[in-house]
């Protein structure tokens, strides 16, 4: 494999928490698309042909869930929003969550090290869920958010909590 473009590369001791990279899928299936958080550089690398190619930085916020990506559409959360950026289009849509309680509980997130940031997955279509946990550490929350780039903004459809009788850690989770 190729050495990536400067742009992506960020110091070694930030390296593997400053990245994202997904596996393309349809006409991109032999593509990865490699992000790096701190630069906003976005990048194709080709499997088949052993490349890479700049797309471009990405402009953005900071990205309060880890991205995914949908077809050609990265979707990330950042506080009170769910934002879609097309790679191909180069279009950035910013949708507003309509729910003012999730929003609020996401407001009030605070990044620990060793803690599951939310996480956004994908169901199918236009529906996703978030989860995160709590701010008291004993509670996972899920919410599951329909988008419609249309109307630009992100309805919660159901919000479900977890309590538990004492403190819990998650890292990480994928959708079943």
């Amino acid at each position: 494999m190729p050495d990536p473009p400067p742009s992506l590369i960020p110091p070694a001791s930030l390296a593997s928490l400053h990245f994202f990279a997904a596996p393309l899928t349809g006409e991109y299936s032999d593509k990865i698309l490699v992000c790096s958080k701190l630069t906003k550089a976005l990048c194709l690398y080709d499997v088949d042909k052993i490349i890479w190619e700049c797309l471009g930085p990405l402009k953005c916020g900071r990205f309060l869930s880890t991205p995914i990506v949908v077809l050609t559409t990265i979707y990330w959360i950042n506080f009170q929003s769910l934002f879609a950026y097309d790679f191909v289009q180069k279009t950035l849509i910013k949708m507003p969550i309509t729910d003012f309680q999730i929003c609020w509980l996401l407001d009030s997130y605070k990044e620990e090290p060793y803690e599951m940031k939310p996480t956004l997955v994908h169901l199918v279509g236009d529906d996703f869920c978030l989860f995160w946990i709590g701010t008291d550490s004993s509670s996972l929350h899920c919410t599951k958010i329909r988008v419609s780039t249309e109307l630009m903004v992100a309805f919660v459809l159901s919000c479900h909590s977890y309590v538990f009788d004492h403190k819990i850690r998650l890292m990480d989770c994928l959708p079943w």
